[in-house]
C-alpha cells in the first residue's frame, strides 16, 4: 500500500468534508489499513435501530491500494426504508461491531487508481446511499474538481504534505 498517498488522501478527504461533517474521521495504517467515519450522516430514508440517520462507515484499504479500491462497510444497524437494500451484503463481526459490506465499486474496472481517491469513494458512497438499489456510474476526481477547465489535468498528490509520524491520528 502506498502510505504516503493514503495519508495525503485522508487530508484531502477531511478538507472535502469540511466543517459540515460533524463526525470524526480516524485512520490507522499501521495495524490495519483503514479509515473510519463516526457520526456519518446518511441520506433520508436511512436510519439505525435507534432511529438516527447517523452511523459508522469503514473503508478498508487493500494491500494493493490505490491499485484496487477500498472495501466499504457501513454500520450493521443501518437500514434503508426499514430494510436491507440489494447493495448491502451479509454482515460480518469485527470485535463487538457488526459491519455490512456495501457494494460501492461493483468491480475493479470501476476504479481508476490514477483518477480516483478516498474522496471519490466518499462521493460514490453517497450516490449509492441515495439510491441503494440502482447502479451509479462513477466519476473520477478530475470530473468533479475541475469545474472551470474541462481539459485540466488533475493535480498530483503532494507526498510532502504529510509524513508517517501522523499515522493513526484522528480528527
Amino acid at each position: 500500500m502506498n502510505i504516503h498517498r493514503a495519508l495525503a488522501e485522508v487530508q484531502d478527504l477531511k478538507e472535502y468534508l469540511g466543517e459540515e461533517f460533524r463526525g470524526r474521521v480516524a485512520y490507522n495504517f499501521t495495524d490495519t489499513p483503514e479509515v473510519r467515519f463516526e457520526g456519518f450522516q446518511f441520506p433520508p430514508g436511512w436510519k439505525n435501530t435507534r432511529g438516527s440517520r447517523h452511523g459508522r462507515v469503514l473503508f478498508e484499504l487493500p494491500e494493493s491500494y490505490p491499485d484496487h479500491p477500498p472495501h466499504v462497510y457501513i454500520d450493521g444497524e443501518m437500514r434503508f426504508e426499514g430494510g436491507r437494500p440489494s447493495a448491502m451484503a451479509p454482515a460480518r463481526q469485527d470485535g463487538g461491531s457488526k459491519w455490512v459490506p456495501l457494494s460501492v465499486f461493483p468491480s475493479d474496472r470501476n476504479w481508476d487508481p490514477e483518477a480516483n481517491s478516498l474522496t471519490t469513494a466518499v462521493t460514490q458512497l453517497m450516490e449509492v446511499l441515495q439510491a441503494p438499489d440502482r447502479e451509479i456510474p462513477i466519476e473520477s476526481d478530475a470530473e468533479w474538481t475541475n469545474d472551470t477547465d474541462e481539459h485540466a489535468e488533475p493535480s498530483e498528490v503532494n507526498d510532502d504534505r504529510t509524513d508517517e509520524s501522523s499515522e493513526g491520528s484522528e480528527q
